[in-house]
Order: structure tokens, then sequence, then C-alpha cells
């Protein structure tokens, strides 16, 4: 069901809805009639028990509080997103891990998580959070402005089976946190670290803790260079994708090296000034 409008969330208080499995509300409006949509979005959960996908993206009104509310209607919840949702924080993000057993993929890019002072009053303190959740496979923390090195370190001892997490944009990451994150999480498969800080410390850390990686996108990583692509590289032996782009430390003769030394490597997006001459293209096909 996509979008329902206000007068309908209205009639799903009186109705019971049971065989509902995917619900997209999207470009919610702002904050006209808060408690109508609430309201609505309560009832229309609570009375629909097989719910499994939710996107509720940029509704800006809902706050922690929310979450917890109806978060306790979702037993069957496989995947959510509630991207550009500004107001939530890492309060809601706990309300899902305990009230939603199935939950596995988790989208919360663009929201306050690292700042509890705006989140309405959710719940859990992070400190004494000690709930695990091993069926999350996939978490989205990308442009999160507010997101800290103890929020990461802490969310990857709740997820020790994550396979996919982005943290693009997330200024402040370094080596110690990425170490201590796959430390906890050693199976990642794919890892979106474009427009941070990362280095070549980073990667070297990455490149011995996830023998296992499939996908690393590092865009505007102007921290990196050849020296970390190389052991990447080299100790990711199931690798098929690399992004590089804008990528300026990083000499673009290293995507020879790359084509010839990893023979799985299926996409690369190469850093500026690679030329992709028929020698080069006959070599890679040759290689895959």
């Amino acid at each position: 069901m996509k979008n329902p409008s206000r007068k309908h969330l209205k009639e799903m208080r009186k109705t019971h809805v049971v065989e509902i499995k995917e619900i997209f509300l999207l470009r919610a409006p702002g904050f006209a009639y808060v408690e109508d949509h609430v309201n609505g979005i309560n009832s229309l959960l609570s009375n629909s028990p097989y719910i499994q996908h939710l996107d509720l993206s940029r509704t800006k009104f809902l706050n922690d509080q929310h979450v917890a509310e109806f978060s306790l209607f979702l037993a069957h919840l496989v995947s959510i997103n509630l991207t550009g949702c500004w107001k939530l924080t890492e309060s809601a993000l706990f309300s899902l891990v305990i009230n939603c057993p199935s939950l596995s993929d988790i989208k919360m890019e663009y929201t306050t998580i690292g700042n509890e002072s705006i989140g309405g009053g959710g719940g859990e303190d992070s400190n004494s959070f000690a709930v695990v959740s091993p069926k999350v496979k996939s978490l989205c923390l990308a442009r999160c402005q507010y997101l800290r090195d103890q929020n990461i370190i802490l969310f990857a001892s709740i997820f020790p089976n994550l396979e996919v997490l982005d943290l693009s944009y997330w200024k402040d990451v370094s080596e110690e946190t990425i170490s201590q994150v796959l430390k906890c999480c050693s199976k990642i498969k794919h890892l979106n670290l474009s427009y941070t800080k990362v280095d070549d410390k980073a990667l070297h850390i990455i490149s011995t803790s996830c023998c296992g990686l499939l996908q690393l996108l590092l865009e505007c990583c102007t921290n990196v260079t050849e020296n970390g692509v190389k052991h990447v590289v080299q100790n990711c032996t199931q690798l098929t994708e690399i992004n590089l782009r804008y990528c300026d430390q990083v000499k673009a003769n290293v995507v020879s090296l790359m084509v010839l030394s990893r023979p799985s490597l299926r996409k690369i997006i190469a850093p500026l000034g690679f030329s992709f001459s028929d020698r080069k293209r006959k070599v890679f096909l040759q290689r895959h």
C-alpha cells in the first residue's frame, strides 16, 4: 500500500486490515495534522500483524516515541526505511531491535542518531542497552551528522551478523573505530565509506578483518592512496566491486594492478586519469 491519504488513514481506524505485508508512506506532509497521521499509522499497524516491509521515509513528524509505540505491533517486520526522519535518534533504533525480532534490514539515513536531546522521549538508555539482534544483516546510517564513535561501536555489538554497512558521509571515522566494529562484525560483505576520512591504516584493518568482502565503496575518500587499495585487493580474495572515484591520491595505474592481481573483480570505478586502452581492455577480458 503506497502513500495512504489523511482521509484513508482515518478510515483505517474503523477497519480490520490483516493481509497487508508492505506499506510505503511516501513524502508524508510536514507538521500539519500530525496527531491524525500518527493515530492513523498506529491504527493501521495495530490491525496489520503480518506487515513485513515498512517505508516511512521523509515522514518528518515522526519522533522516537512514535516509533516506540508503533514498533509494538511489528513482530513480523523484516525491513524498515526511516530515511529523512530527522527527529529520530538511537532510541528509535533500540525500540525496533527490542520489539521487532524478525527485523533484518534497517535504513536510518539522514536521521539524528547521536543527538539524543531531540528524540522526543524514545526510551532505552544507550549506556545500558544490552540486547543482541543476530538477524539484522543490513544497516544504513549514511549522512547522520551527529553519529559518534560510541554509537557505531555499540551498534556493531548489537548486530554481530551484519553483512551490509553504510557509513557514508560520516565525518569522524577512524581506524580505531573501524577496528572495533570489524572485530564484532566479521561477516561484512558490502561496506560503504564514501565521503569519509578513511585512510590507508583503516583500509589495512579492513583488508585483514573482512576477507569475505565483496563490495567496497570509497568515493571521494581523499586520504586513501594506492598503498591502502593494494592491501584490500591482495587480502580480500572475493572482492567483486570497488569504487575509487574522486580518490585524488590514488594513482590511476593501480587499476591495471587490480585487474591482474584480483580476478574476482567485476566492477571498478577508477580514479580520475585512468585511460582504458584497447590493450588494457584485452588484458581485462582475458583475466575475466
